[in-house]
C-alpha cells in the first residue's frame, strides 16, 4: 500500500480514505501519525498523543483509543481505498443535504464555503462510500448518476422506503447477474445501487 508508512499530515479526504480501506469501518482513531499494516489491520506506528490533524469532528485523538484504526480480513493487495470521488451538483443545498442525509444516511464530512451567501461544496460518506456535492455552477452539470455497489440492495430499499425516500425502480434483478434500484435526488441526479446477484 503506497500509504503503510511516512504520512504524518492529515487532510479530513485522507482520514476518509484511510477507514475506506477496512470495507468502511468506522475507525477508533484518526490522527497525525504513520500508519502501517500488522495482521490485517490498519495500525497507528506510535501510540502517542497527538491532534486531530484535520479529521473529522467526533472521531478520537491519537493515544486516547487503541491504536488499531480498524480491521478488515481483506486488508491487503485486494483491499483498496476508494480513490476516485464521484461529484454531482445540487441546485439548493437547504433540499439536497436533508435528502442524502436524513433519506439515505449518508454523514457529511465537511463543508465549504469560501465565504456566507457563496455557494457550498461538501463531502459526504454512506458505508464506506464517499461523494462531492457541489452548488458551484462551473463544477459539473445537473443530472449525473453514481453507481453504488452494496451487500444487499433489498434492504437498502426497505430502509429508504422506511425513511420516505421515492423509489425510482425498485429492486430488480438483471440480466447481467446483478440485482438495482435506481432513485432521483432532489436535483435529478441518477442514483443506481447494485448488489451482485451471481
Amino acid at each position: 500500500m503506497a500509504w503503510t508508512n511516512g504520512i504524518d499530515h492529515w487532510s479530513k479526504t485522507q482520514c476518509i480514505l484511510a477507514h475506506l480501506a477496512c470495507s468502511g469501518t468506522r475507525p477508533t482513531a484518526c490522527a497525525s501519525s504513520r500508519l502501517q499494516p500488522v495482521d490485517g489491520a490498519l495500525v497507528r506506528k506510535d501510540t502517542g498523543a497527538g491532534t486531530r490533524g484535520g479529521c473529522p469532528r467526533g472521531w478520537p485523538e491519537a493515544g486516547t483509543t487503541s491504536n488499531v484504526i480498524c480491521r478488515s480480513s481483506a486488508f491487503g493487495a485486494a483491499a483498496m481505498p476508494q480513490t476516485v470521488i464521484p461529484q454531482l451538483r445540487m441546485r439548493h443545498a437547504d433540499t439536497t443535504l436533508p435528502f442524502y442525509v436524513r433519506g439515505l444516511g449518508f454523514v457529511i464530512d465537511w463543508q465549504h464555503r469560501f465565504e456566507p451567501g457563496l455557494p457550498l461544496f461538501a463531502q459526504l460518506t454512506r458505508d464506506g462510500q464517499t461523494i462531492f456535492l457541489t452548488e458551484h455552477s462551473g463544477d459539473c452539470e445537473v443530472g449525473g448518476a453514481v453507481y453504488f455497489i452494496v451487500e444487499d440492495v433489498d434492504a437498502l430499499h426497505r430502509a429508504f422506503s422506511a425513511a420516505g425516500v421515492p423509489i425510482e425502480q425498485p429492486p430488480h434483478d438483471t440480466e447481467w447477474e446483478t440485482r438495482e434500484m435506481l432513485l432521483v435526488d432532489p436535483d435529478g441526479n441518477r442514483l443506481r445501487f447494485a448488489t451482485d446477484a451471481g
